[in-house]
């Protein structure tokens, strides 16, 4: 039986890394999950929270967030958000 929970996989299998900026007009998402790579995540600007395993974050930039495989992770943010590299 699932359980709902959104997985997203935005790296393709034969690639080892991948470098995105972060979508600027992002600012709320659903809980989800990424079943097949890590993910390191440097923000320079931007203000609200992240959630990560429920615990909950302030974004207080600079900051640096990693989140591991299976980790369940959202955001909620109020202010722009400006990332310079994501694995």
């Amino acid at each position: 039986m699932g359980s709902g929970l959104i997985v997203n996989n935005k790296i393709e299998s034969e690639r080892a890394i991948k470098i995105t900026p972060f979508k600027k007009e992002i600012r709320k998402t659903a809980p989800h999950k990424h079943n097949n790579y890590f993910e390191v995540i440097y923000l320079t600007q931007g203000s609200g929270h992240h959630y990560i395993d429920s615990r909950k974050f302030v974004v207080e930039p600079p900051i640096m967030y990693f989140i591991r495989k299976e980790q369940v992770h959202h955001w909620e943010l109020i202010s722009e958000p400006l990332m310079q590299n994501q694995s």
